[in-house]
């Protein structure tokens, strides 16, 4: 009987050390071979290793910077041993994966431990032996995937998921170039990286998550030309890389170089299918933010937040789609936090400026110009700021704030910022009646920012200037996908011109297509016009209804923030046909409330008057 029991614990299936949920920390490999080539090389490319894994959940470099943090340690410090182990205890992870790289003669060991977090146990342990430095990483990789059977992954996972480690690189130098550059772009210092992802790129031209992150501090610089450029070279490579690596890079190709959203929302859906526990739940939210699907956004920024809620960037766009769904409060209190945490960005100001202007708190837009004076980054909030000013109809005041948001944008080396303010500025400005600064914009087309040229078409078409179907056409040829281009802003710029031509019906013919996005901000315009559509049809009701939704949604209005009053003025109008006086009269003056220190010369201004002095007596 003794042996039938021992045979059958023998041939029992030993219970995985790791389930799927379980979340790890990924220790620095300790470097006793004395050269410098390996002291962060080795974990920068394991980690790569296990994250083309949806079985690995490892703990964020930003969480684990925190934990040092509270334990009164520097954050850079190396994370092994016994500190290891107590960082792992303090985050409520379960287990810890470390170990070590050292010399053997002209060879090298490579050992793998994991160990559980509360009891010390080792989990499994993997050791390989590299016959040379030019070893090492394919020796490394040999022995992650080892360990990742032996915590628990599946066969068929590793079968699928398991991409050779040369696929991210096989050079050391630029692996170390790579992991200097993720260094200082995780401390914010985007400038200080980008010379160290080139020299990755120029060690190893085929290294596609060097451009990938190259992209990325571009973006984060608003240098948009030189982010595609990056984003595209990454799509070209993309093939040599693992599932996990892919699709982070066709992520950024289609929605940043292509502008497709739908095809980008797809890839990051179908990244959440494959990755559940891992995928990035904040870009998620982006494009869902992109098709007006804000509680869905909503909830994904949720996700990002509770998984890393010392990074910054998920708090603020939290921050933002509460803005969006009119929680000004919420909003407020995210935005304190991150600024009490210590991270006192101009974008969390912008965001305040942004929270004081929909409350009226004149005193915190002044402390937030305040803050913002001198600093870099000041141009994102001048940019808001002037915003405010159109808004409310000063354009004297906006105008010179837009110049000096674009002076500050062109000094920091953002001159496509630049553009994209004063093009969106001047937006504002022709819908408000300054023909004029169509014809100012005319130098915007030498840029090729899709934004910008959408929106120069469609002034250029307001003011009557033909020379917007040439823009049109270039458009149509160089962003052939891209989704607002052929979704908003060319349909617009040809409604308008029909409009012009008294041909209202066609006009909203040409904008049903911006219904699938409504009510992100990209479609606010669209709806805009299709409001004038209906009063150049007569039909009031219809006419109210378009402009109600931009009423309703006054933080997405922000974007193009001269919708929001003129809506009131829309609406204003659409009941005067109706006959409705009281709701006409009440329209006018909520409109002439918010443009109560407005220049007095704006054309819109001055036919609002004439328009409600007629209305009769309520």
């Amino acid at each position: 009987m003794a042996a039938i029991v021992a045979v059958i614990f023998l041939r029992a299936p030993r219970a995985a050390a790791l389930t799927d949920r379980d979340v790890i920390l990924l220790a620095d490999l300790e470097n006793k071979t004395g050269d410098p080539v390996f002291d962060d090389t080795l974990k920068t490319m394991l980690a790569a290793q296990l994250e083309q894994s949806p079985f690995f959940n490892l703990l964020p470099e930003e969480r684990v910077r925190e934990q040092l943090r509270y334990m009164q340690r520097s954050p850079d410090q190396r994370v092994t041993g016994e500190v290891a182990r107590e960082v792992c205890q303090r985050a409520g992870t379960k287990a810890v994966l470390g170990g070590f790289i050292a010399a053997l003669g002209s060879h090298y060991v490579i050992a793998l431990d994991a160990l559980d977090c509360n009891t010390g146990r080792s989990l499994a342990r993997e050791q390989r032996e590299a016959g040379s430095k030019e070893q090492v990483l394919s020796e490394l990789g040999k022995a992650a995937s080892a360990m990742r059977q032996k915590l628990g992954e599946s066969l068929a996972s590793l079968q699928r998921f398991d991409k050779p480690i040369e696929a991210t690189t096989s050079s050391l130098e630029a692996l170390r170039a790579y992991t200097e550059a993720n260094k200082q772009r995780f401390a914010g210092k985007y400038r200080e990286s980008i010379p160290l992802y080139q020299r990755a790129i120029d060690l190893d031209p085929g290294f596609a998550t060097a451009y990938e992150d190259l992209g990325v501090a571009y973006n984060n610089l608003l240098q948009v030309q030189l982010e595609k450029r990056a984003f595209a070279k990454a799509f070209e490579l993309r093939d040599r890389v693992s599932e996990w690596e892919r699709i982070e890079i066709e992520i950024r190709y289609y929605g940043v170089v292509l502008g497709d959203s739908q095809k980008a929302l797809e890839t990051t859906e179908l990244w959440k299918q494959l990755y559940p526990q891992q995928y990035d739940a904040n870009s998620l939210g982006n494009f869902l933010v992109d098709f007006g699907r804000f509680e869905d956004a909503l909830a994904e920024y949720q996700e990002a937040v509770r998984r890393r809620p010392e990074n910054v960037g998920p708090r603020m766009n939290l921050a933002h789609i509460y803005i969006v769904l009119n929680r000004l409060d919420e909003a407020k209190a995210i935005c304190a936090k991150v600024v009490q945490d210590g991270f006192d960005t101009a974008r969390t100001h912008q965001e305040l400026f942004l929270l004081a202007f929909l409350k009226g708190d004149l005193e915190g837009m002044r402390r937030e110009t305040v803050w913002a004076s001198g600093r870099r980054g000041t141009h994102r909030v001048i940019f808001i700021q002037s915003l405010a000013e159109l808004s409310s109809g000063k354009l004297t005041q906006s105008r010179q704030l837009i110049k000096e948001a674009g002076d500050a944008a062109r000094r920091e080396e953002s001159a496509d910022a630049a553009v994209l303010y004063l093009s969106n500025h001047a937006l504002g400005e022709v819908l408000y009646g300054n023909d004029a600064a169509a014809i100012r914009v005319k130098d915007f087309t030498k840029v090729s920012v899709p934004h910008v040229l959408g929106w120069t078409a469609i002034m250029l078409a307001w003011a009557g200037d033909d020379s917007y179907k040439k823009i049109a056409a270039d458009l149509h040829q160089q962003f052939a996908r891209d989704t607002f281009v052929n979704s908003i802003w060319l349909p617009a710029a040809l409604a308008v011109s029909e409009m012009r031509s008294g041909n209202a019906g066609k006009a909203l013919e040409l904008l049903k297509a911006a219904k699938t996005y409504e009510p992100a901000a990209e479609s606010l315009l669209a709806i805009y016009l299709r409001g004038l559509a209906y009063l150049e049809l007569k039909s009031g009701p219809d006419a109210a209804a378009e402009f109600r939704k931009i009423l309703d949604h006054r933080g997405v209005a922000m974007q193009h923030p001269e919708l929001y009053p003129l809506s009131h003025l829309g609406a204003g109008r659409a009941y005067a046909m109706m006959g409705d006086v009281p709701k006409a009269r009440k329209s006018y003056e909520d409109f002439f409330a918010i443009w109560k220190d407005a220049d007095p010369d704006i054309p819109v201004l001055i036919q609002a008057k004439r328009e409600y002095a007629k209305l009769p007596a309520s």
